[in-house]
């Protein structure tokens, strides 16, 4: 659901629409087995894998690129043939560290600036995408670019289901996975 636009003759600012198209594929495999099956025990683990994808199909206004801010003031971008929350960004390269690393313009000599001012030691390296010398989100200046799909690859789960004499439906082991670390519950 995206907030959109209206004509202020409806009364309104805004309303929420499903405006985007999105194709979602992928292949979801559960495994599931008994271990220990006994009179007053028994042991089920299973494990759960998801591959799954997805693409912004189409879009209002054409299929013109959308920009999405959210009331956080998170801004998200959506382009037809793209993943869903592709990351867009300035390419971070390290942090300026010396003169030498510095933006220069081969033919004034004059140092790469920014939208911010003049670049500096201890600046964040940028990379100038567009080959200006200028490290801007500007119209027709712009350096920022889609990099990396934050999208997992694969998601998944591990169940433990326990029966012990009395005790039904008891689960341990359900575990969230972060990129480095895991949360045990």
């Amino acid at each position: 659901m995206l907030s959109i636009a209206i004509p202020e003759y409806s009364g309104y600012q805004n309303t929420f629409t499903n405006a985007a198209g999105v194709r979602n594929s992928g292949i979801e495999i559960n495994l599931m087995g008994t271990a220990i099956k006994g009179k007053d025990f028994e042991w089920r683990p299973s494990i759960n894998l998801a591959f799954n994808k997805n693409m912004v199909t189409a879009l209002p206004n054409g299929n013109r690129d959308l920009y999405y801010t959210d009331g956080s003031g998170r801004t998200s971008v959506y382009i037809v043939g793209k993943p869903l929350n592709m990351y867009y960004m300035y390419i971070n390269d390290g942090v300026i560290n010396s003169k030498g690393d510095l933006l220069v313009n081969p033919y004034t000599g004059a140092v790469g600036a920014t939208k911010w001012g003049t670049m500096q030691l201890g600046y964040p390296k940028w990379r100038d995408t567009n080959g200006d010398y200028y490290l801007s989100d500007n119209a027709g200046q712009n350096d920022m670019t889609f990099y990396g799909d934050p999208n997992p690859k694969v998601t998944g789960g591990l169940t433990n289901y326990f029966r012990y004499k009395g005790l039904y439906d008891a689960g341990l082991g359900r575990s969230a996975f972060t990129i480095n670390r895991c949360y045990d519950s």
